[in-house]
């Protein structure tokens, strides 16, 4: 009786505010902005995913040359994406949102990760024959840095 008593207890204060009953349907997201280097652009970013109700879960970020890219995997409601492209777009930043696929179970290779590092004088081509090759050996890529 006394736990019944305490559960109806907290649920009052819940409904009273609405949130007893709300219906969250986040689904999980990629977001891809990327824009000028500066002062202050993953905070804007952090700050507009957190203002339309949006959870980081895992980023990515890098500086090539002078611009900014950072690759975030979210969870937001579907009716709060247009307001975040809105606003990463008017803060002068180029921006794709696109639902994230499953992750897949790790696969046994993902025990052996190894580094390769090539020196030498690159060529043109370089690169792309490199890579060719450890796909066509079924080897992936997670983190490649030229």
């Amino acid at each position: 009786f006394f736990v019944r008593l305490f559960i109806q207890m907290i649920r009052a204060p819940l409904r009273h505010v609405g949130l007893w009953c709300r219906r969250y349907t986040a689904i999980p997201l990629v977001i891809q902005a990327s824009g000028v280097d500066r002062v202050g652009l993953v905070a804007t970013v952090a700050t507009q995913v957190q203002t339309c109700q949006g959870h980081i879960r895992e980023s990515k970020m890098m500086k090539i040359g002078g611009d900014f890219c950072i690759m975030i995997h979210a969870v937001m409601e579907e009716s709060h994406q247009a307001k975040l492209r809105w606003e990463l777009e008017s803060h002068g930043m180029s921006v794709s949102i696109r639902r994230s696929r499953a992750a897949e179970e790790p696969d046994i290779r993902d025990r052996y990760a190894r580094t390769i590092r090539l020196t030498g004088i690159g060529g043109d081509g370089m690169l792309t024959a490199v890579t060719r090759m450890l796909a066509d050996m079924d080897i992936n890529i997670p983190l490649l840095i030229p």
